[in-house]
């Protein structure tokens, strides 16, 4: 069964979205498309850009709260949702980087082990013909002095 996904988690999940799709070019082509198909409305209808379709307390030149307010906050949400999903992208980023910093010093580590392994095997192998050439030249004054 689905757990439902808290508050923080939708809102999460809606500030992924906004950010992944903001930057497409598909986005960025529609809202071209409404600004432009906007402005030509009412640059070639001039009856209507003098027609009154909303009520006149919202769009009057004396009390034009109501449409900054509803602009302004939409822009701020947006900006809180993009700053949301980028800030958990830099938390990932930096999460990405420690582990492979924890992992390259766990290689230098491996590496260093590598090398002590290396040089005991070289004075072993040194050691070993050391005492070969020991036996040998023992064998071999053995043998001639019999």
């Amino acid at each position: 069964m689905k757990q439902k996904k808290s508050l923080n988690g939708k809102f999460l999940a809606m500030a992924d979205w906004v950010s992944e799709y903001m930057g497409k070019p598909s986005n960025i082509i529609f809202w071209s498309v409404a600004v432009l198909s906007w402005t030509l409305l009412f640059a070639l209808d001039k009856n209507l850009a003098h027609s009154n379709f909303l009520p006149a307390w919202f769009t009057s030149q004396a009390y034009n709260f109501p449409l900054n307010l509803i602009t302004t906050v939409a822009e701020l949400f947006i900006g809180f949702l993009v700053a949301a999903a980028a800030n958990r992208a830099q938390t990932a980023l930096t999460n990405l980087i420690n582990s492979m910093a924890i992992l390259l010093q766990h290689i230098k580590t491996g590496l260093d082990n590598d090398i002590k392994m290396e040089q005991n095997l070289t004075e072993l192998l040194a050691e070993n013909n050391r005492l070969t050439q020991i036996i040998h030249d023992h064998v071999t004054n053995e043998t001639t002095t019999k």
